[in-house]
């Protein structure tokens, strides 16, 4: 009998090539030679040795959809653009931290969102572009703030944004205007009617 080694390799395999092994059943036949098919050898190591079955689509990342089944996940990985994609919702139940640059039709926050130096912000306050990042900041004064006393006509204070009393008062009726300080006329003024000064 030739000894094994003495054939050639054979890198032609086909599943009805047979190979050599020791039958380890126990029982009569324990220990002696028989013959395995390759594909009776493979269709043993899938259910027994690798368990693991199913199947999916290329770029998709798996997920186990049984206890030794495998199938598609909503997550599928680009390779021209190094970018994973998902296909619908993300729930991070602890910190979620990205390096990167992340793009998203719609983004849900339920605890917290910290900017460039670890702030979470404060109620009222605004998140801010710096140009490399975000930033918490108060926000910014906009449009008329202020108060006055009725019939008081308004003018803008100091500052340039509040609204507070002038010095100019209608009386109740509507038919009097006072003025509760000096007036100054620049150019040329026209009354019709009666002019009272007091003073």
């Amino acid at each position: 009998m030739a000894r094994i080694r003495t054939y050639g390799l054979d890198s032609n395999i086909d599943p009805a090539d047979k190979v050599v092994g020791t039958d380890g059943t126990p029982g009569p036949n324990q220990g002696s030679t028989k013959n395995f098919t390759v594909a009776a050898l493979a269709a043993y190591i899938d259910s027994t040795l690798d368990p693991i079955s199913g199947g999916g689509t290329i770029n998709t990342i798996p997920i186990w959809t049984g206890a030794e089944e495998l199938g598609d996940s909503i997550m599928t990985y680009s390779s021209a653009s190094t970018a994973i994609t998902i296909g619908g919702k993300l729930v991070v139940a602890s910190t979620l931290n990205v390096g990167g640059n992340t793009t998203t039709a719609s983004l849900t926050l339920q605890g917290y969102l910290s900017d460039v130096n670890g702030e979470q912000g404060t109620a009222g306050q605004l998140l801010s572009s710096t140009g490399t990042a975000v930033d918490w900041i108060d926000a910014p004064v906009t449009g008329v703030v202020g108060s006055g006393t009725l019939n008081t006509l308004a003018m803008f204070t100091p500052d340039g944004v509040s609204i507070g009393d002038s010095v100019i008062v209608q009386n109740a009726a509507g038919t009097r205007i006072d003025i509760n300080s000096v007036l100054a006329v620049n150019g040329n003024t026209g009354i019709t009617g009666n002019l009272d000064v007091s003073g």
